[in-house]
């Protein structure tokens, strides 16, 4: 039988996809001023769609370790970020 037929909607792929984001996202060595806002985004628009999925697969400790990496992520990228952008002396 056809894969497509058997697997129409992409389950599969969409499990990949809701596990394994946060590994591309840690992954990433460029700049992050345009991840920044997409990720933000995702979290106030697409979190539950996302936590749902993941309760479906079965993998309901996912959003807990995944959102702990990306916190971890995201305090080293910003203290990289404001290393090499200080922020501007304010003047009393």
């Amino acid at each position: 039988m056809n894969s497509d037929l058997e697997d129409p909607l992409g389950e599969a792929t969409l499990e990949d996809a809701c596990t394994s984001w946060n590994v591309h996202l840690v992954e990433f060595r460029e700049d992050i001023t345009a991840l920044i806002p997409a990720l933000r985004r995702f979290l106030e628009e697409k979190f539950m769609v996302w936590f749902n999925v993941l309760g479906i697969v079965g993998a309901i400790m996912d959003p807990v370790l995944t959102l702990n990496k990306t916190i971890s992520w995201l305090r080293k990228v910003r203290l990289g970020f404001t290393l090499k952008h200080p922020p501007a002396l304010q003047s009393k």
